[in-house]
């Protein structure tokens, strides 16, 4: 995403209308000028960067500050009330960190910061100073429009995330009559166990009475054979 500074229209370019012949000379300059994280406030040791994003983002990462996440950043529906509030906060944030750098340093600063901003409100007559910049030639404040256009996206991307949550998210009533029907399937596997069960023991009891009854039968066969051959016998020892 670009980050050209305009100077021509922006009410709050350091840039003058009336000195036409500086125009090209302004926008070179300030197309030089680096972008400084919120909390590191411009000094010697500062890192700069070549993008907002990226001084965005570093807060993020280094000290747990986001500008962009932060409640304190007007909505970027309204850009009118988003470029006023987000001077303020800008400058606020640095004026912050200017006085409390040196007490405060990593996440800790950037957490302080964050419980500092809690009790912010926009449009607090109190916050007419933060108009000023806090910082010279601060690049943050040449591209507030850039600054609106991150904050949309970070708004964009926070929906569809809820979105997803929500659409992921299961239903009481729908995992209630889940469980009801899982308890059915339990109930009915049971009954189909006992159900073999029974039928694998009837099985047992057919297969002992066809063994009893081919005994019986072997054991009455025996018998009329024993009664044939004494039959015999007596006949012939009557013949004799």
């Amino acid at each position: 995403m670009s980050s050209t500074r305009k100077n021509n229209d922006d009410p709050w370019s350091s840039s003058s209308d009336e000195d036409d012949d500086s125009d090209d000379e302004n926008v070179e300059l300030d197309a030089e000028t680096p972008f400084y994280s919120i909390c590191t406030y411009c000094n010697s040791d500062a890192p700069k960067f070549d993008t907002l994003a990226l001084a965005l983002e570093y807060d993020v990462t280094n000290y747990g500050f986001d500008l962009l996440g932060s409640g304190a950043l007007v909505s970027s529906n309204d850009e009118d009330d988003f470029f006023e509030g987000a001077i303020v906060l800008i400058n606020k944030c640095r004026q912050f960190v200017k006085d409390y750098q040196v007490k405060f340093s990593g996440t800790e600063l950037g957490q302080e910061l964050n419980n500092y901003l809690k009790g912010h409100k926009v449009d607090d007559d109190g916050d007419a100073q933060y108009y000023k910049p806090v910082l010279d030639d601060d690049s943050m404040l040449m591209c507030i429009d850039e600054l609106c256009e991150l904050k949309r996206q970070t708004e964009q991307e926070s929906q569809a995330d809820t979105s997803a949550a929500g659409n992921n998210k299961s239903d009481p009533e729908s995992d209630d009559k889940m469980e009801q029907v899982q308890a059915k399937i339990s109930m009915l596997e049971e009954q189909l166990s006992r159900a073999k069960g029974y039928i694998a023991a009837l099985a047992n009891d057919d297969d002992d009475d066809d063994n009893s009854m081919s005994d019986d039968s072997r054991s009455g066969d025996d018998g009329d054979k024993k009664q044939a051959s004494s039959a015999k016998q007596t006949n012939k020892k009557t013949r004799q």
